[in-house]
């Protein structure tokens, strides 16, 4: 399989929930089909881990998408998003299949919706598990280093699990894979209470969920070679999925003892400077917010990716916002005592845990619709 082709077929167009299907002729011959339209298969007798990907993309309208590539980069015109999330990860496993490397395959749906499709999965399997499987990694990281500990129900594999799958990832390659507690959700979040390690790769995308989307196709491809690679069979193995304490683990990375913020975009990583010579460009600007009285809102944003960095919305808004987010934290069963919500960041409260903190631009990993109307102001001033 030529990675680059199939992921430049495999976005050709948008794939809202509910269109998932048409993609069935790009997809493996041998997929079966589960009583809730997810796609899968089995390679091996008794494989150890559950890889899984996911079908659907961040848009609501079914789009052509027109590439633009630069380089390693593949971007799109700017009128859609690229769907690098999730075909990334899809190419990722459909090149596994292709090399017969032992596993679970699961290619969810409606994981832009709620995790649909690997909700209803993990509801069967809470009431029997299977008792072979140990691990259930996800291909849908943004950038390229990050080995997810923890999403946003709290620690979803073992500290000792993420150095030693990071080992062997850099073994012999050109990256630099690490713990990261930094995750927000995906699809292996659904399995944390019923299998031991669960966990999200980087797969080279950027800007998830906009039209700046990007995909580093040189990565994919050396990642796709990568996995192959590893005897996933031999990982280390140690959390017990029935104690997920989201703070009970440290290391040299210092992951663990807080929310550490790593964010892809600000240049904090040397690895992503080399690769993006455009850097952040910080713009702060004034905008009215129609829906509240005209109310002036301050943003600053990123002025060649529009990524939103701080804003002060009208405390009408803030509270609405936090309603659709408790609603969002409620559909992902995520426990919590307490929310607060400034409108830039979230905290999570729990009277058995240490607090929990999310950005505003990575609660639009499910909150899609969550800055349109701040890109719709900052749109028309720019033309204006």
């Amino acid at each position: 399989m030529n990675v680059k082709e199939k992921f430049l077929e495999l976005t050709k167009r948008t794939y809202p929930h509910g269109t998932e299907d048409q993609l069935i002729e790009l997809l493996p011959s041998q997929l079966q089909k589960d009583q809730f339209g997810n796609y899968f298969v089995q390679i091996g007798d008794k494989p150890t881990t559950m890889f899984t990907c996911h079908l659907d993309t961040a848009s609501y309208d079914q789009n052509d998408v027109n590439h633009v590539i630069k380089g390693d980069m593949i971007y799109t015109d700017g009128k859609t998003i690229l769907g690098a999330d999730d075909k990334a990860g899809v190419v990722v496993l459909m090149y596994m299949i292709e090399h017969n490397v032992s596993g679970l395959y699961y290619f969810f749906l409606g994981e832009e919706r709620g995790c649909i499709g690997s909700k209803k999965v993990a509801d069967i399997h809470k009431l029997e598990p299977i008792e072979y499987i140990t691990k259930v990694v996800s291909f849908d990281r943004r950038g390229y280093d990050s080995v997810i500990t923890h999403q946003m129900s709290g620690r979803c594999c073992s500290q000792e699990f993420a150095k030693d799958l990071s080992h062997k990832l850099n073994q012999n390659a050109d990256f630099r894979y690490q713990p990261d507690s930094t995750g927000i959700y995906t699809d292996s979040a659904q399995f944390v209470d019923i299998y031991s390690e669960c966990t999200n790769i980087s797969v080279g995308y950027h800007n998830e969920h906009t039209k700046s989307e990007s995909q580093n196709i040189d990565h994919l491809v050396k990642l796709c070679e990568k996995v192959t690679l590893i005897n996933w069979d031999t990982l280390v193995v140690s959390r017990d999925p029935k104690k997920n304490s989201y703070y009970d683990y440290e290391d040299e990375y210092g992951y663990g003892i807080g929310y550490n913020y790593r964010s892809e975009y600000k240049g904090t990583s040397t690895y992503i400077d080399n690769i993006f010579e455009e850097k952040s460009v910080e713009v702060r600007t004034t905008i009215l917010d129609t829906e509240y009285y005209g109310h002036e809102t301050s943003v600053t944003y990123d002025y060649n990716t529009l990524e939103i960095i701080k804003i002060t919305p009208h405390v009408e808004r803030i509270q609405k916002e936090k309603e659709s987010i408790e609603r969002l934290l409620d559909s992902l069963n995520v426990d919590f005592d307490e929310t607060r919500w400034d409108g830039n960041m979230l905290t999570i409260k729990s009277l058995n845990d240490k607090d929990t903190y999310v950005y505003r631009n990575e609660l639009t990993e499910y909150l899609t619709n969550l800055n349109d109307w701040i890109e719709t102001e900052l749109k028309y001033n720019s033309i204006s």
